[in-house]
């Protein structure tokens, strides 16, 4: 019994003290981030064409609301830590095609297929021009931002709703915004 009480705690130890490594020399970085519906605070001098595009879809779609994500990241050094793994295992590939050839097609890697065979190692240029969120401001592509995640007070909202016309026959009339 001693022995295995000896041995449990050895165990919990031997965890902690892996955790406080991790924790003290891994590469775990923190980025603020913040979140604004403020279209007019976008400084257009650090982020070109950003609010332009923005307000084209406003003034065809007034009822699209738009939440400005400032990462915190430095704009290369994203780049860089995309554009990595040149010859075993690229973090982004482009299907060799017609349509990406070219400045498409890592200089590095050249014409080396990963996956099936028709996959190439994307270029810096490539992973730049993908990552850029202004040429996915306009109508067809804009939907790739789209928060997918729950509003719970208005689903709570709707809840309590259902509820109280259940219990008292209340007919309310809501419409959706479209």
């Amino acid at each position: 019994m001693k022995n295995k009480l000896r041995f449990i705690s050895l165990i919990i130890v031997f965890v902690m003290l892996i955790n406080v490594l991790l924790i003290c020399f891994g590469q775990n970085k923190v980025h603020a981030q913040s979140i604004s519906t403020d279209i007019n605070s976008i400084d257009t001098s650090r982020y070109p064409g950003i609010q332009d595009r923005i307000y084209q879809l406003k003034a065809k779609y007034p009822n699209w609301n738009f939440k400005i994500l400032y990462t915190g990241l430095n704009w290369n050094d994203v780049i860089a830590n995309e554009y990595t793994g040149h010859g075993s295992s690229p973090k982004n590939l482009v299907q060799k095609s017609d349509n990406y050839q070219g400045e498409w097609i890592c200089p590095i890697c050249g014409d080396r297929h990963y996956d099936n065979g028709s996959w190439r190692c994307a270029s810096e240029s490539a992973i730049k021009y993908m990552m850029d969120s202004r040429t996915a401001l306009n109508v067809s592509d804009i939907f790739q931002f789209l928060e997918l995640s729950y509003d719970f007070s208005y689903i709570y909202f709707k809840r309590r709703l259902k509820f109280f016309i259940a219990k008292y026959n209340v007919i309310v009339p809501i419409f959706s915004s479209s």
